[in-house]
């Protein structure tokens, strides 16, 4: 897990760095290889990212910095086909540590990934993320954030009252993100009695990924500012979230 911050300045002695989302690993045990995922609106146009890298293991956060693009320009990251799915994701051979700092890398493996079986409207769920950057100074713990999986559309895609296609393959969850949430995975709340948990299950049970968050779709009323009585949108609370089956194809695509 990690804040994923753009570059705006950075120098032997310093950086100076802005937070623009979430970002999380997918740990491929095959190759070994760890890939980073968070959305194509994360990523956009940036030739590096620092990551303020959260890790499990007691040790402090480290401070890294990820390639986005070749010297050329070139991205390499993959990407979503699908202009609608806000999917992206790079797999990370090396990056550079700012600091000395070592937190290991902790990643999903793919054994932890839900499938749009495994969930029915009315599930709770949580979100893991560092909305408008708050993090802790030492570890970067994440903010947990809690949701209902509101709806599982059957069609194809789902239609605002206007008309406009806000996605393919995704869930509609009730959670009031905010900037900075941006690319952070969904886990369903682990309840004992969930079909793909074993019989019996006693103790701790671990959550399963079912998606990523994309973006909340914005209020179509317009809400009047009291003091100074400008009209703007607002969060509707309702948030779209690709499924994790969306970002298994692109941790293949960067794999690859």
């Amino acid at each position: 897990m990690a804040l994923a911050e753009s570059i705006r300045s950075i120098s032997p002695d310093s950086i100076d760095v802005a937070p623009i989302g979430t970002a999380f690993w997918i740990e491929d045990t095959t190759s070994k290889s760890f890939v980073l995922v968070s959305n194509k609106h994360v990523f956009g146009n940036l030739t590096e990212v620092v990551l303020s890298q959260y890790s499990n293991t007691g040790q402090t956060s480290a401070l890294m910095i990820v390639t986005l693009r070749d010297d050329n320009g070139k991205k390499l990251w993959a990407e979503h086909p699908d202009s609608l799915t806000d999917i992206a994701a790079i797999k990370v051979k090396y990056f550079k540590r700012i600091g000395d700092t070592r937190a290991e890398i902790v990643g999903i493996p793919r054994e932890l990934f839900a499938t749009a079986d495994d969930v029915i409207e009315g599930d709770e769920v949580f979100i893991l993320g560092f909305p408008m950057g708050i993090r802790t100074t030492v570890k970067s713990f994440p903010i947990l954030r809690a949701g209902v999986l509101s709806l599982k559309p059957t069609e194809d895609f789902l239609l605002l009252p206007n008309g406009k296609v806000i996605g393919h393959q995704i869930y509609l969850i009730d959670a009031n993100i905010l900037g900075g949430n941006s690319g952070s995975p969904v886990f369903l709340k682990p309840v004992i009695n969930r079909p793909f948990m074993k019989p019996n299950a006693i103790g701790k049970t671990q959550p399963k990924l079912i998606g990523i968050v994309s973006a909340y779709i914005i209020d179509l009323l317009p809400i009047v500012l009291v003091q100074t009585g400008v009209y703007a949108k607002g969060n509707s609370g309702i948030t779209i979230v690709h499924r994790s089956e969306e970002i298994l194809k692109v941790v293949n695509m960067a794999l690859k």
